[in-house]
C-alpha cells in the first residue's frame, strides 16, 4: 500500500522503454513506485486518478476480516465492477500478472500464442482480458467467503492430467499413430470438459449473462 498524499507524478521518467511510463515521487523526489500504461489514454487515466489522490487525507487499510455474504450490496457490486475495469487496463494487467503464480502466467501466455496463430492478436487479447476478469472474480468470491480454495482445487487434478497428456503427445508426436493421437485428444477433451463443469458449477450463481443490448449500451 502506498501513501499518496503529498506525492507528485513524473510523467516523463528517463531510462524507460515506453512513452507510457510514469512515476510517483515522494516529497524529496524519491521514486515511490514506477508504472506504465498500455496506451496514452490508459496512462492519462492513471495519472489523473493518482494526482487527485495526492491531496486526500490517508485512510485506514481495509479490514482483513472476510465480508459476510450479505455484504454483496449495490456498493460492493460497484466496487467489483470498477476493479474489473482496472484489472484489464495496462497497469491493472501488469499488477494482476504479478499477483498470480508462474504456472498461470505461462498458461495464459501459451493460450494467447495459440489463439493468435489460429485467429489474430485482437482475439488473443480479448481472451486474455476475459481470463483476467474471471481470475479477479474468483479472487473476490474467495475473499468474500462465497467459495473456498478447496473448491477450486477440485479442478486441479483433471486439468493437470489433460496438460500432461498434451505434453506427452508433443514429445511422442513423431512415433504416435493417428488413431492413438485421436484417442488421446478425446481424453483431453473429456478432462477439460470436467474442469469446465467444476468451474461453471462454482461460478454460475455469481455471474450475470451479458445480453447484446447491454453490450451495446456499455
Amino acid at each position: 500500500m502506498y501513501q499518496l498524499k503529498g506525492t507528485t507524478v513524473n510523467t516523463s521518467p528517463t531510462g524507460e522503454d515506453t512513452d507510457y511510463a510514469f512515476q510517483v515521487l515522494d516529497s524529496s523526489g524519491k521514486v515511490v513506485v514506477g508504472l506504465a500504461g498500455s496506451s496514452q489514454a490508459d496512462k492519462d487515466m492513471w495519472v489523473e486518478s493518482i494526482e487527485r489522490a495526492t491531496s486526500l487525507e490517508p485512510s485506514d487499510p481495509p479490514s482483513k476480516e472476510k465480508t459476510k455474504k450479505k455484504s454483496t450490496s449495490a456498493a460492493f457490486r460497484l466496487k467489483k465492477a470498477a476493479a474489473g475495469k482496472i484489472a484489464v487496463s495496462g497497469v491493472g494487467k501488469k499488477a494482476m500478472k504479478t499477483a498470480i503464480n508462474e504456472e498461470t502466467k505461462m498458461l495464459i501466455d501459451a493460450l494467447k500464442t495459440i489463439v493468435c496463430k489460429v485467429h489474430d492478436q485482437r482475439k488473443a487479447d480479448e481472451i486474455e482480458e476475459h481470463l483476467i476478469k474471471i481470475i479477479l472474480k474468483c479472487f473476490l468470491l474467495e475473499r468474500n467467503g462465497d467459495v473456498t480454495m478447496e473448491d477450486f482445487l477440485k479442478a486441479d487434478a483433471p486439468l493437470r492430467e489433460a496438460f500432461e497428456l498434451l505434453i506427452h503427445m508433443r514429445d511422442c508426436r513423431h512415433r504416435m499413430s493417428a488413431e492413438r493421437a485421436s484417442e488421446n485428444l478425446r481424453k483431453v477433451h473429456l478432462l477439460i470438459k470436467q474442469v469446465e463443469n467444476i468451474i461453471t458449477g462454482l461460478l454460475v450463481n455469481h455471474l450475470k449473462v451479458r445480453t447484446p443490448e447491454r453490450r451495446l449500451n456499455q
